[in-house]
């Protein structure tokens, strides 16, 4: 789907015509918000995940990164490497965080 749009600049108008997928997603959408059946719905959604697959809307990331923390002294049974990453490596929940435990005054 394409957008037209105008624009001015330096006092000249013209128009632009946007082929943009993103324009697509919008619209589609739009599509499914209004939808009344649960098949209208059904295949705006459908057409709105084969359009994200296809164009992949988000940079890549850096998988499996050293993820630095500031831990007390006294914290005891952190992994002295962790990695941050998505689920399930997400922030300390992956190394047990429940078994960490706070060593007496020394």
């Amino acid at each position: 789907m394409s957008l037209s749009i105008s624009l001015t600049i330096n006092r000249q108008s013209r128009t632009v015509t946007l082929d943009d997928p993103r324009v697509t997603l919008l619209d589609l959408l739009r599509k499914w918000r209004h939808a009344t059946t649960t098949q209208e719905r059904a295949a705006a959604w459908a057409s709105m995940l084969a359009l994200y697959t296809d164009q992949v809307f988000s940079i890549g990331v850096v998988n499996a990164t050293l993820q630095p923390i500031l831990a007390s002294t006294r914290l005891r049974n952190i992994p002295e490497k962790g990695l941050y990453s998505f689920n399930p490596t997400c922030y300390l929940g992956v190394y047990h965080p429940d078994a960490f435990w706070l060593a007496g005054e020394g």
